[in-house]
């Protein structure tokens, strides 16, 4: 839990309202690559819904097919 306290805020906000479950050291790596390469907070944050977007699609295709919504990219 301490470590998700730390996180910063819209990373804390994102993981309480995720599909999936994150570690917070997950969400933070992916936060600390984008921002390493200059993204903005909105672009890092951006970045890391990407991640979580193309996660649940490739959790939907394993579980319930290519044929099932959840199972396309955005």
């Amino acid at each position: 839990m301490t470590e998700h306290d730390r996180l910063p805020a819209p990373l804390r906000a994102f993981m309480i309202h995720s599909e999936l479950p994150w570690s917070a050291g997950s969400v933070l790596t992916i936060w600390r690559k984008a921002r390493a390469k200059g993204d903005s907070h909105e672009a890092a944050l951006a970045r890391v819904k990407r991640a979580a977007a193309a996660t649940l699609a490739r959790e939907a295709r394993n579980v319930w097919g290519p044929d099932h919504p959840a199972a396309k990219s955005p």
